[in-house]
């Protein structure tokens, strides 16, 4: 997935704080072993959500439904937390790759939303998700789906996944 975290095998599950899931091991994984890592911190990119709502864990990863996008151009994405100095949200390019897609994630009410993908008509779906669930656990939803695009490595967005997993343990290596 390209992000900070580190890797466990299935059989040190119970030694780690902190998982990256897409979509294979999503689909692969038994019921057991994602209840254990959703209890956990988890980091999931928009295939591995969309297979855990199939699956039956919606309500563990924050989401009351998703779908898959592929007609919509991600132009942009913003984040309302971050903003200039007169006020103005800053606009960060993200360009899915044409023939590419990404979710659309309909969070639950108490799924904080990070930010908001733009695409050119202007209108915004929902970017970047963090939610704490009924297990203990926390988890990243990022909705791109494999390959996110180029300038997806800016400063501003790094700053704030690295603070996000953070969030997810202590001892996090960002």
């Amino acid at each position: 997935m390209g992000v900070p975290c580190k890797f466990v095998s299935p059989s040190n599950f119970d030694k780690a704080e902190v998982f990256a899931l897409d979509e294979y091991s999503a689909r692969f994984l038994s019921n057991a072993d994602l209840k254990k890592i959703l209890s956990k911190g988890v980091f999931l990119d928009g295939g591995a959500a969309d297979v855990l709502c199939k699956r039956g864990f919606a309500e563990y990863i924050g989401v009351e439904n998703i779908k898959r996008k592929k007609k919509d151009y991600v132009q942009a994405e913003v984040f309302p937390e971050v903003k200039r100095k007169d006020g103005t949200y800053i606009r960060m390019p993200l360009r899915v790759p044409v023939g590419g897609f990404w979710y659309d994630i309909h969070a639950v009410d108490d799924a904080k939303v990070m930010s908001e993908f733009r695409v050119p008509t202007g209108e915004g779906f929902t970017g970047l998700t963090y939610f704490e669930n009924s297990l203990g656990g926390k988890v990243i939803i990022y909705p791109a789906y494999r390959e996110w695009g180029t300038g997806f490595y800016n400063h501003t967005r790094v700053s704030i996944i690295k603070g996000l997993l953070a969030e997810l343990s202590s001892d996090m290596v960002t």
